[in-house]
């Protein structure tokens, strides 16, 4: 005769183990092929007031050079150079659903994982209520990881007459330009 008793708990974990696993490597996943590295896009603020925008080339000791919206070549001398813009699209999309996922595995794990009374849930409604609610914040709290990850960085160009943080400037730049070894 079967035994018709409730399974034990804990049936669930290495269900939600797995499924966590593929999430995390799923989301972490980058193309394998290569892929041309682009220079961010920027506004280069003139000292004269004038405005470029484009894709940012190199970084050189006294220049930026910069792929205009035309498609030409510019070449900024940086005493003529008040600031760079650095414009990035918002990543709060990617957020949200890396946010979501993560949320979904860590609320299905912790409702799966606990006895009925041990968290107060007598039902599976109550269950999958604690699953949803872990969703959502994990869903909020990527959306605001992702949305301040996306914003624009203004970048100011120093004098030549203070050497160190004009170094430090044309350092952090490089970090956004097509070709890093400049300068």
């Amino acid at each position: 005769m079967r035994n018709l008793e409730k399974p034990a708990r804990g049936g669930g974990r290495p269900v939600a183990a797995a499924l966590a696993a593929v999430l995390i490597l799923t989301l972490g996943a980058r193309p394998a092929y290569a892929q041309k590295r682009r220079g961010a896009n920027v506004v280069v603020v003139a000292r004269d007031s004038g405005r470029t925008e484009g894709e940012l080339i190199a970084v050189g000791r006294d220049s930026l050079l910069v792929l205009d919206v035309t498609g030409k070549d510019r070449s900024f001398d940086l005493d003529g150079v008040e600031a760079v813009l650095v414009t990035r699209s918002s990543k709060a999309g990617g957020g949200i659903l890396g946010g979501l996922a993560l949320g979904l595995v860590l609320g299905v794990s912790v409702s799966s994982a606990y006895d009925d009374t041990a968290i107060g849930c007598d039902s599976i409604s109550s269950k999958a209520g604690v699953a949803v609610l872990i969703t959502l914040a994990g869903g909020l709290v990527g959306g605001l990881a992702g949305s301040s990850a996306g914003k624009d960085a203004t970048i100011g160009i120093p004098e030549r007459s203070d050497p160190s943080r004009r170094n430090a400037a044309l350092a952090r730049l490089r970090k956004y330009a097509r070709v890093r070894t400049a300068g």
